[in-house]
């Protein structure tokens, strides 16, 4: 999905699902995410099992952890960390 698809998605996905939750964790807020109701984060524990929530995070410090040489450096090392401290808290 591209960018700007996945953009416009979460977007209606805001506007037409989740407007009245509200955001209560702190998360990684990019500007594209900034001065929305609710952070990724929010979302995931909202409607994903914490297997499958355990599960995005994993591949998301894998996909951090292997690309920042190539692409973000030491932002993408903080994402993958970010995701770690998230996994590290869903984990029993």
């Amino acid at each position: 999905m591209t960018d700007l698809t996945m953009e416009r998605h979460n977007k209606l996905l805001l506007q037409w699902i989740l407007k009245p939750i509200e955001c209560t964790k702190k998360a990684i807020e990019p500007p594209h995410y900034q001065g929305k109701t609710i952070q990724v984060f929010d979302v995931l524990d909202e409607f994903l099992t914490e297997e499958e929530v355990g599960g995005f995070y994993t591949g998301n410090v894998i996909k951090y952890v292997l690309r920042h040489k190539a692409k973000g450096g030491k932002e993408d090392l903080m994402k993958a960390k970010a995701y770690l401290d998230k996994l590290i808290e869903v984990v029993k």
